[in-house]
């Protein structure tokens, strides 16, 4: 339940490597040439300088605030004996990642990035039964969680396509994988009482690991399907040789 904090600063890293002109981009983003010998560094850096600007958003940029970041609509997901449908998540903290490392590849065309947030604060909706932690559990109503350290590693990979005899670039693939050090979490049901309420979430708490365990399959697959086509939609009015400058 990452959701929308982690994919804004993946799409800022992919954006500076983007244009052959800085007059493109907003004046806040610090393009990176390919021919740099230090580009991986010169990204890092770049993103650093970028991240004042998530907290305020440029809605002249399309670039949104995310203090806090907004998504109405999730996961709705059915899989290993658990449907589970999460909505009208707010979080918060997804400014203050920091960038470990980014690698970037031509064959095929891809980059990593890995990035680590060190508090994020999560409120949502949800509606959830079948199994997990081994019990039985039908349940819907408010999610609050404040989650430790978080890291995350994404990688993208695309691959060229021709129109009007122009190339561009089509993101095919986006694979996340998460993890969360530590954190707690609080499930209210809105169909029982306060003392249940405080037993189901006692439960997960005592069992965190093992309870985001189950989830982070279904978190990084509807992450990173969300990312995928918000980046195509990004990359995709600008050809190869002005995205992607030697």
């Amino acid at each position: 339940m990452e959701t929308m904090d982690l994919h804004l600063s993946f799409l800022l890293v992919f954006l500076l490597t983007q244009s052959a002109s800085p007059v493109e981009l907003p004046p806040f983003i610090h393009v990176c040439h390919q021919s740099d010998p230090e580009l991986e560094q010169c990204i890092i850096n770049a993103v650093e300088e970028v991240k004042p600007i998530l907290v305020t958003g440029a809605p002249e940029y399309n670039i949104p605030s995310v203090e806090p970041m907004i998504i109405e609509d999730f996961i709705e997901e059915e899989s290993s004996g658990l449907t589970i449908q999460v909505k009208d998540v707010s979080t918060c903290g997804g400014s203050q990642f920091t960038v470990e490392k980014i690698s970037l590849h031509r064959d095929p065309m891809s980059f990593t990035a890995q990035l680590i947030f060190p508090q994020m604060k999560i409120n949502a909706t949800y509606n959830m039964h079948g199994k997990i932690l081994v019990l039985p559990i039908k349940s819907s109503g408010e999610f609050r969680a404040n989650l430790t350290n978080i890291k995350s590693t994404n990688t993208m990979i695309g691959e060229l396509y021709e129109k009007d005899s122009t190339k561009y670039v089509k993101l095919i693939s986006n694979d996340i994988k998460l993890s969360v050090e530590s954190g707690h979490v609080h499930l209210e049901n809105a169909h029982t009482d306060t003392i249940i309420n405080d037993m189901i979430s006692e439960t997960v708490n005592k069992n965190f690991h093992d309870f985001f365990h189950e989830l982070m399959p279904v978190i990084e697959k509807n992450l990173g399907e969300l990312m995928l086509n918000i980046s195509n939609k990004i990359v995709e009015p600008y050809p190869y040789d002005l995205m992607f400058p030697e």
